[in-house]
C-alpha cells in the first residue's frame, strides 16, 4: 500500500511529489521548519497525502502529477486559495466592520487580475472591531492567534489565523488626531499615516470584490519589506539566502507599483 505525498516549497513555489510506503524517509531532506538564529523559517508545506491500495496506481498518479497538467491540477485542488478565503471572510463580516486589503493581493487588485500566486491575505482593521474579526474568522472555520505590543503587553497589534502558515492576517489600526491613524509594524514600531491613505476604492479579481488601501500605503509597505530584506542580507546572509520567494515577490510587486503610480 503506497501513499502519494505532495509537498510545496515555501522558497520558490515548486512541488515535490513522492509515491512511497515511508513518508519520513521520502522527504527526510525536506524540513518543514528551519531555525536561523532566533527566527524560524517555513521551508516546506505538506499539501496533501492520498493513499492507494494498488502500488502501481500510486506510482502512475505520482508520475502524472509531475506533468504540466498534473501541476495545474495540484494548484487548482490542493494549494490554498487566499482569494476564496478572503471572499468568505468579507461575506461573514458585517457592513459596520470596515477592513482594508494590503500587500500583494491589493496590488493585483489594482491590476484587475492575479499576476502571481498569493499564499495569504493581509488586511488592516480597527481596534474596536477585533472581536468582530475573531467571530467572523471562527464562522468560516479558523481559530485566531493574537500578538501583543512589546511596550503595551495587553494591547493587540496583529491578528492571524492560527496555522503553521497563516492564510489571513490583520494589522490593527488606532485612530489618532489630525485625521490620521496609527499601526504597529512589529512589536514596538509605531507609524502614523493620514487617513486618506486608507482609500475607499474597491477592486475586483475573478468576481471577488474587495476594498484596498491607497497606493501610497502599498508603496510604504513594499519599501519597508525591501528595507528589512536588505537589513537581513547585511546582518544574516544565511537567513537571506533562504528567503528566495519573498525576495522575488517583493521585486515583482515593486515593478507593478512603479507602473501603477505613474498612471
Amino acid at each position: 500500500m503506497k501513499t502519494v505525498y505532495i509537498v510545496k516549497s515555501e522558497l520558490d513555489g515548486s512541488f515535490v511529489i513522492k509515491s512511497t510506503n515511508n513518508f519520513d524517509q521520502a522527504i527526510k531532506n525536506y524540513q518543514k521548519i528551519k531555525k536561523v538564529g532566533k527566527m524560524e523559517i517555513s521551508l516546506w508545506e505538506l499539501l496533501c497525502n492520498i493513499q492507494f491500495t494498488d502500488d502501481r496506481r500510486a506510482d502512475n498518479f505520482a508520475e502524472w502529477l509531475q506533468s504540466d497538467v498534473g501541476k495545474e491540477f495540484i494548484i487548482t485542488h490542493f494549494t490554498r486559495n487566499s482569494l476564496l478565503e478572503l471572499k468568505k471572510l468579507l461575506s461573514a463580516l458585517p457592513k459596520s466592520c470596515p477592513v482594508y486589503i494590503i500587500g500583494g493581493l491589493a496590488i493585483d487588485g489594482y491590476m484587475g487580475k492575479l499576476t502571481r500566486e498569493h499564499n495569504d491575505a493581509d488586511l488592516l482593521c480597527w481596534r474596536k472591531d477585533i472581536e468582530t474579526i475573531k467571530s467572523a474568522l471562527k464562522k468560516i472555520g479558523f481559530k485566531t492567534k493574537i500578538h501583543y505590543l512589546k511596550d503595551e503587553t495587553k494591547k493587540a497589534y496583529y491578528i492571524e489565523t492560527n496555522e503553521e502558515n497563516p492564510i489571513i492576517s490583520f494589522l490593527v489600526m488606532d485612530k489618532v488626531p489630525n485625521n490620521s491613524f496609527e499601526i504597529s509594524i512589529g512589536k514596538n514600531l509605531h507609524q502614523v499615516f493620514p487617513k486618506k491613505y486608507l482609500s475607499s476604492k474597491k477592486v475586483v479579481i475573478n468576481d471577488v470584490k474587495f476594498p484596498v488601501v491607497g497606493l501610497e500605503l502599498l508603496d510604504y509597505f513594499n519599501k519597508k519589506t525591501k528595507a528589512n530584506l536588505n537589513r537581513i542580507k547585511k546582518e544574516n546572509p544565511k537567513l537571506y539566502s533562504i528567503l528566495g520567494l519573498k525576495i522575488i515577490n517583493n521585486n515583482h510587486d515593486r515593478k507593478l507599483l512603479n507602473e501603477l503610480m505613474k498612471k
